[in-house]
């Protein structure tokens, strides 16, 4: 069904079919799938990793509000890394007008 899907042109079926190549989960661990997978994964959907290099990018040149606000907007697309990311410039303060968020347990 993974293969299925991501032959269809679902991205999260493609990096779950080269997970699961990659583990061997529910199939014998096979690397070289795993890479064939990840690879067609970026050549298709290539515009999610341009746009993460392009926060990793903006944050590096210090733009913090830009880089936050990409990795935010991608972040409610479902992109995992940049939901860490947004998360991450958030408690940090980094990108917000804000003070940074505390978030001590008592």
């Amino acid at each position: 069904l993974l293969i299925q899907s991501s032959d269809v042109g679902y991205w999260r079926a493609h990096l779950a079919v080269a997970e699961a190549y990659e583990h061997g989960i529910d199939t014998q661990r096979n690397c070289t799938a795993a890479v064939v997978a990840l690879k067609k994964l970026v050549e298709t959907f290539g515009g999610v990793a341009d746009e993460l290099r392009t926060g990793i990018q903006l944050y590096q040149e210090g733009k913090y509000l830009e880089a936050r606000q990409l990795f935010c907007e991608l972040a409610e697309q479902g992109v995992e890394v940049a939901q860490s990311n947004c998360a991450w410039l958030t408690l940090r303060g980094k990108g917000v007008q804000s003070q940074p968020v505390n978030l001590t347990l008592r």
